[in-house]
């Protein structure tokens, strides 16, 4: 696969329209090469945008260039179709022809911060392969491994993305609309950072620059957004990898070191999961783990631990032992509350029925 250095204003600069027309002309005449001046006659488009076309066209991969068998005396650069690709072609058009310029920008975006991280392999070089997208800069969306990693959010706060992800783009701060749970609806400024998904919720990841801290916003209960001036964020709130956690995203609590038992049934699942990269796993001769975890997010690593019920046990530290153990003991007290209500009411129920007899 060729890996031309296509600049971004360039690859922008051809239209989607334009660069389907490209393509259907390309399939529709398989196995034969054309110069830039053959595909701007073809289609009738002015020279400099037929250099930025084509630049943009020797960069996809279905297309074959004579770029590196080409004499010495500078012949045109021609690229061609042959028929074993025309199908891959079709397939890259159809992808194409089937996304508004909005939809193109927040798949850029979306793909350049997974990217970025390294998580997903060549995964994403084969997404913009067959999208051809491009632009941007690595920066916006936090790709994290998440328990909810759709991108999943009310049809309300859904049209807020386009903005944001402009916002971030551009260096831009927002005024912001926002109606929290615990206070009365206000407007200010912020710095939008990036976007994350966490337990089936939307997240908006950002900069106050007026009490210098970072905020977390939930996209449903943002009201609305206006893109404001060019923003200014100190880059210590931009390395996305202080707020990343192996139980989520967080941006408060002083790190713990946790230390559980996993029974050997449970234990098969706990190494598989994303959490495991960032710990130090034991095994057992029994198929038990000892897993040690550091972690920021002691309300997330709490819950995991009590959602594995009997199947796991806090081992370290001590006050989070003391934590869990009150909290099961009032959840027992609960269900025995409402086993002896429940037994009290059949008592009542049965002397009521043997009263009318």
């Amino acid at each position: 696969m060729r890996n031309n250095d296509v600049s971004d204003d360039l690859k922008n600069s051809v239209s989607g329209k334009l660069y389907q027309q490209a393509i259907s002309f390309f399939v529709n005449h398989p196995d034969r090469w054309f110069s830039r001046k053959e595909v701007q006659d073809a289609l009738g488009i002015g020279k400099t945008q037929a250099c930025r076309l084509f630049q943009a066209l020797a960069s996809v991969a279905c297309l074959e260039s004579n770029e590196f068998d080409r004499p010495a005396d500078n012949s045109p650069l021609k690229l061609r179709l042959s028929t074993y690709n025309i199908r891959k072609a079709e397939r890259e058009l159809s992808r194409i022809s089937s996304l508004s310029n909005d939809d193109r920008m927040i798949l850029t975006i979306l793909m350049d911060m997974a990217e970025s991280t390294g998580l997903y392999g060549g995964m994403i070089d084969n997404l913009k392969e067959h999208l051809s997208l491009s632009r941007f800069a690595s920066k916006g969306i936090i790709p994290m491994v998440s328990y909810s990693p759709d991108m999943q959010t009310s049809g309300e706060g859904r049209q807020f993305i386009p903005d944001i992800l402009k916002a971030i783009d551009q260096s831009k701060s927002v005024w912001i609309t926002y109606k929290s749970p615990w206070s009365e609806e206000k407007k200010y400024t912020i710095n939008p950072i990036g976007i994350f998904s966490q337990n089936d919720i939307l997240y908006l990841f950002s900069y106050n620059p007026y009490f210098n801290h970072t905020v977390v916003h939930a996209f449903s209960r943002i009201r609305n957004i206006e893109i404001f001036e060019d923003a200014v964020t100190p880059d210590e709130f931009k390395d996305l990898s202080q707020i990343i956690d192996p139980f989520g995203i967080v941006t408060d609590d002083e790190p713990i070191t946790v230390k559980v038992w996993i029974d050997p049934d449970q234990a098969i699942f706990e190494k598989e999961a994303a959490r495991s990269k960032n710990a130090q796993i034991t095994e057992n001769e029994d198929g038990s783990i000892v897993m040690t975890v550091q972690t920021r997010s002691r309300y997330a690593c709490k819950k995991w631990i009590l959602s594995l019920g009997c199947q796991a046990k806090c081992l370290w530290p001590e006050d989070l032992i003391e934590e869990i153990r009150s909290e099961l003991s009032a959840l027992v007290a609960q269900y025995e509350q409402e086993h002896s209500k429940r037994n009290t009411e059949k008592i009542t129920k049965g002397e009521a029925r043997h009263a009318l007899e």
